[in-house]
């Protein structure tokens, strides 16, 4: 069986553990999604909790990790966020994320709603690991079209302007 990782606020903890994770929560997306974000639980504890930096820059609020298992011949969607997304049993997603040379910006996406049952713990993450705005953001100059900067991002007024005079 293939261990998962999805991120959560801390708030709904016990909302969690007594009815597990349903698409449309609204966990982060307002409710829009049919489909429950995960990663694969990898030996770097940075890696399989990727995803948390992202996701504060847009909630800032404590988050608990919520680990469960999926049998390895379901049907998921796998791939990298702004790439093709593919369908695969667990085991062959979660063995490409972490055979994948930088496993970084990958998701795995369960088309269903994750049981109480199959919940092995909820456990808070440790601070704010992984990358903010894409994997190798240091390395690349920023974009400031209105798609990649939003406003209120930290230092975004100056960088769209940049892009609005054609510096960038």
């Amino acid at each position: 069986m293939v261990m998962l990782v999805h991120l959560a606020p801390a708030k709904l903890e016990a909302r969690i553990r007594r009815s597990g994770v349903k698409p449309g929560d609204g966990l982060f997306d307002g409710g829009k999604s049919a489909v429950i974000y995960a990663f694969p639980v990898l030996p770097s504890y940075t890696v399989t909790h990727q995803w948390t930096r992202e996701i504060m820059k847009w909630r800032r609020q404590p988050m608990v990790g919520v680990y469960f298992r999926l049998r390895d011949d379901e049907d998921v969607e796998f791939g990298h966020y702004n790439k093709l997304i593919r369908r695969a049993p667990a085991s062959v997603a979660a063995g490409e994320i972490g055979k994948a040379e930088d496993p970084r910006g990958w998701q795995i996406m369960v088309p269903r709603s994750i049981l109480a049952k199959e919940i092995v713990r909820v456990a808070p993450v440790r601070g704010v690991t992984g990358w903010r705005h894409m994997p190798d953001a240091h390395n690349r100059k920023p974009c400031g079209c209105p798609a990649c900067m939003a406003r209120g991002e930290p230092g975004g007024r100056r960088i769209r302007l940049r892009y609005d005079r054609g510096e960038l």
